[in-house]
């Protein structure tokens, strides 16, 4: 292990604009926007902490430019980073750093996981990369070398967050998906970066694998969870969102229910039944609810149900398309079902299929106001993990279609015949 170099420069317009040697020795590019950035970069060995990373050797290194050094599984690999002016008010105006391309990548490094980390000049706490949906945040990049094609993990980004290119891939830290993803640490905090190669965690979600689907062939499927306290809604908001395919074959169909019996105090439910697409909360107290349109039947849509403050709201493609009072009515049930109606098993099940189910606790992702007025183009398949999730069903993984990409794993403890895996 190499000394760590204690220099560190500051990214200061003015500082920069009065030293003329630096200046004209140090013309720095930005690959995303095109603009100058006044800003440097200096990495260091991040010590013993990881025998097995993938380090950069100590040298200064300039926005735009790469560092190659020997790895433990590559003996030649170059990470450049770059930086974008995000423009806000105030303070909040700054130059983000907004990607990272990792090149020279050989077949040593495959089947490996390689996660990338950011570190001030003081801290062994690495930095705060991003933040997804306005409130999760992410400390590194965890990215799965598959025999030489890339593909993001657990990482609350998107597909086309992740460009894969010649001997290697560069992410981008940045979107304007549903919820959106932004930049979270400026480039003047930024003084090393690391790479770590660690063995391939297969539990963890891939954000480029496509989403099969979970198929419901008859009233008798669904998928039933044990009751826990996670599940409890109370008063608070909370989204469901569900990418469907329901067929013609019936009126009647159903997304979610927290459990219970849906015509019970404490209840809710997400379902269609007579051919209208309702929410049902706390029992008969009214439901919010909307003629299922016949051109939503057999093609995939994105239906979500939102309680957001004071209201309960249903978006099909993103359009508002119902919305009635909250009531101040509790969430009590904590036993969902999936593609069966709580308290009527084998009379309302979905008869379709379903390619990705998400449950968020503590937010409401969409939020509107006016009845048919779109105001978001949905996540595509598959729906991100964002802070609050408490149930992800993503159907990637052929061998268990009902496998919960949350961070809670849940199991089914089921009376219904589960659903079967569909390929893409």
């Amino acid at each position: 292990m190499g000394k760590e170099v204690n220099e560190h420069f500051h990214d200061d317009p003015i500082e920069i604009a009065e030293s003329r040697n630096l200046t004209s020795k140090f013309s720095l590019k930005t690959k995303l926007s095109g603009l100058a950035l006044i800003s440097f970069l200096s990495y260091t060995l991040l010590g013993s902490t990881y025998a097995t990373n993938i380090q950069l050797g100590s040298g200064r290194v300039e926005y735009g430019q790469g560092v190659t050094q020997s790895t433990a599984c590559d003996n030649s690999v170059t990470i450049t980073p770059y930086a974008t002016f995000a423009n806000a008010s105030g303070a909040g105006a700054d130059y983000k750093l907004t990607s990272i391309k990792v090149t020279n990548l050989d077949s040593g490094c495959h089947g490996k996981d390689l996660i990338i980390k950011a570190y001030d000049l003081t801290s062994s706490t690495p930095l705060n990369l991003y933040q997804t949906g306005g409130s999760t945040n992410y400390s590194q990049i965890r990215v799965y070398n598959d025999n030489g094609s890339f593909n993001l993990q657990d990482a609350g980004l998107t597909s086309n967050d992740l460009t894969n290119i010649s001997g290697g891939f560069q992410v981008n830290l940045f979107n304007s998906e549903t919820p959106a993803s932004a930049a979270a640490v400026s480039s003047l905090n930024v003084y090393r970066l690391t790479i770590e190669s660690v063995n391939h965690d297969s539990s963890l979600t891939l954000a480029s694998l496509p989403s099969g689907s979970m198929n419901f062939v008859d009233n008798t499927y669904g998928i039933q969870y044990a009751s826990n306290s996670a599940f409890n809604f109370g008063t608070g908001n909370f989204t469901v969102d569900v990418w469907a395919y329901v067929t013609s074959a019936s009126s009647n169909s159903t997304f979610f229910t927290a459990g219970g019996n849906v015509n019970n105090s404490g209840s809710f439910a997400f379902w269609v039944e007579g051919n209208i697409l309702k929410i049902r909360k706390n029992g008969l107290s009214g439901d919010v609810s909307v003629a299922f349109d016949n051109s939503w039947r057999n093609s995939w849509r994105h239906y979500a149900a939102v309680r957001n403050n004071d209201n309960y709201q249903i978006y099909v493609d993103g359009k508002l398309v119902a919305q009635g009072a909250h009531g101040g009515a509790s969430v009590t049930h904590t036993d969902p079902t999936v593609g069966q109606l709580a308290g009527f098993p084998n009379y309302y099940g979905l008869l379709g299929q379903i390619r990705n189910l998400r449950v968020v606790k503590g937010s409401a992702l969409y939020s509107g106001s006016t009845l048919n007025t779109t105001y978001f183009t949905p996540q595509a398949a598959p729906l991100s993990k964002v802070s609050g999730t408490v149930l992800l069903l993503l159907a990637q993984n052929s061998g268990n279609a009902t496998y919960d990409s949350s961070d809670y794993h849940w199991v089914p403890q089921n009376t219904f015949t589960l659903p079967t895996y569909l390929a893409p």
